[in-house]
């Protein structure tokens, strides 16, 4: 059978891009001649959800700005928010029952806020927007089946490669859960795999797995909280029951929020280090319309044709002034307004292209986090129970045998030491894989066989503004990350309308 469409991928990206499919295709109705024919592709058992707004997360985990800035297209923000109104906030009853003590003590804090209809304001329960987008998609895809429109076909297994046929076609290898391989034929494939996969740390292998945890999505954050806890509790000196999370990105910030509001976990761990380069966590987030002096920029206001590297150069120099305890979003939308109107004598191709080099960099500087988040840091902090450490992981070494305590040595500059206390396990939060390092057998695939390209920054694929990166294959959600052209200025993914 030869597919009209194949998704590989099932999680948010393939979720969005599906259920604008099927509007369309509804819109469409009196000039379709046959169904479509379509088959989403999943490799985890679960489909339509995947890591961040599935089983593999927690039900705890919340979206990484406010709910208004991580829905921030106005017709979508009313749709959604008209599903969590309905039933005078009948969610809130299903959440607290599923979330347990983290979510009593989550509706504690924001309940007068939800009163007052503010909701927008606040970071909210991220499983809440999986649910509503599976439920909206679910509904399309009934509506269009009933007439006639389209044909689903659910596939379990790995897509783990890709060929172009002589009429632009594509033949897609599928290995199945048994180690057999099926191919498909399909007329137009979308990559929809979401992020790269999260990156695996070559100097831990050797650690005791139980001790040792590359991901805590992996299988999944319930399972790892509860491995955490039952370690903890078999480590029979308190002084030892430390944790170490290497990298301080928005995994490391969201798994101390849990750590430190699943109760029994608290009352058990000594102290949380979190190991990173810089050996700071993302800044808080705020949102005030208080007026700013841009006094770098002010400087560049008499000079015509300004260099974009002087341009950005100022840039980072207001972003050190304006952002050493806090982000505020309306700041950074207003510096970047400036430094579009300091790089008019580009054009708007020259433009995308200084947003395609200097976007991750740019994306660095504006790491920021909730209220909710950060108030667990502060609250470790103030009970004694977390270290930043600044350097880079040098190794770790067992001391004694496997269920023995691990003991850390770190480089520090050009100095390497060994951190005087040791820890009952070590989680992963490094992030995803780059290119150089890919383990996706299919992304490797279609990049090695030139079906694709990646963009000038380096973190996503190129595309063209239908989403296109060559005959026929098609790539949208976070693999599109700092692709710029007429169409998508895409240098960072931080909010769901963007996919």
């Amino acid at each position: 059978m030869k597919y009209d469409i194949v998704f590989v991928g099932s999680g948010m990206a393939c979720v969005t891009t599906l259920t604008e499919l099927c509007n369309s295709l509804l819109q469409a109705v009196s000039l379709l001649k046959k169904p479509v024919d379509i088959a989403v592709v999943e490799k985890q058992p679960q489909f339509w959800a995947g890591v961040p707004y599935g089983d593999k997360s927690s039900v705890n985990c919340l979206t990484i700005t406010t709910y208004a800035e991580f829905l921030n297209d106005p017709a979508q923000f009313e749709e959604f928010n008209n599903w969590l109104i309905q039933g005078d906030h009948a969610w809130i009853n299903e959440y607290l029952e599923l979330g347990g003590s983290i979510a009593a003590d989550w509706y504690s804090r924001n309940r007068q806020v939800i009163n007052a209809g503010q909701i927008a304001t606040i970071a909210i329960p991220r499983y809440l927007y999986g649910k509503f987008k599976r439920e909206q998609l679910h509904q399309l895809i009934n509506k269009a089946h009933n007439k006639g429109l389209l044909v689903l076909n659910t596939i379990k297994g790995e897509a783990i490669s890709a060929t172009k046929n002589a009429d632009n076609s594509h033949t897609i290898g599928i290995k199945k859960d048994d180690g057999s391989v099926e191919t498909l034929l399909t007329e137009k494939q979308v990559l929809t795999t979401g992020n790269m996969p999260y990156r695996k740390n070559k100097l831990l292998q050797q650690l005791p797995a139980g001790r040792f945890i590359q991901t805590a999505y992996e299988p999944g954050i319930p399972q790892t909280l509860a491995h955490l806890q039952t370690i903890l509790a078999g480590t029979n000196d308190a002084e030892e029951r430390n944790l170490l999370l290497i990298g301080s990105n928005a995994s490391s910030i969201e798994l101390l929020y849990l750590l430190t509001n699943h109760k029994e976990i608290a009352a058990l761990v000594n102290k949380i280090v979190v190991l990173s380069p810089g050996g700071k966590l993302p800044l808080a987030a705020v949102d005030t319309n208080t007026e700013k002096q841009f006094i770098y920029f002010d400087e560049l206001d008499t000079i015509a044709n300004c260099h974009p590297d002087v341009v950005f150069e100022t840039m980072i120099k207001e972003f050190g002034t304006h952002f050493n305890d806090e982000i505020c979003t309306s700041t950074v939308q207003k510096l970047l307004a400036r430094t579009r109107q300091l790089l008019s004598h580009l054009s708007d191709l020259e433009f995308s292209h200084f947003l395609m080099d200097k976007g991750p960099e740019f994306s660095k500087l504006i790491r920021r986090s909730i209220a909710d988040y950060l108030e667990a840091v502060i609250r470790l902090n103030a009970e004694g129970k977390l270290e930043m450490l600044p350097g880079k992981l040098a190794g770790i070494d067992t001391v004694g045998g496997k269920d023995c305590p691990l003991l850390l040595r770190y480089q520090n500059g050009t100095e390497q030491a060994t951190y005087p206390h040791t820890f009952s396990a070590v989680i992963g939060c490094s992030g995803f894989e780059t290119f150089d390092e890919c383990t996706c057998p299919l992304i490797n695939d279609v990049l090695n066989k030139g079906l694709c390209t990646i963009n000038n920054a380096g973190i996503g694929i190129e595309v063209n503004s239908r989403f296109e990166a060559s005959a026929n294959l098609y790539v949208t959600g976070p693999l599109v990350a700092g692709t710029v052209n007429d169409v998508l200025h895409y240098w960072h993914l931080e909010n769901l309308s963007r996919l």
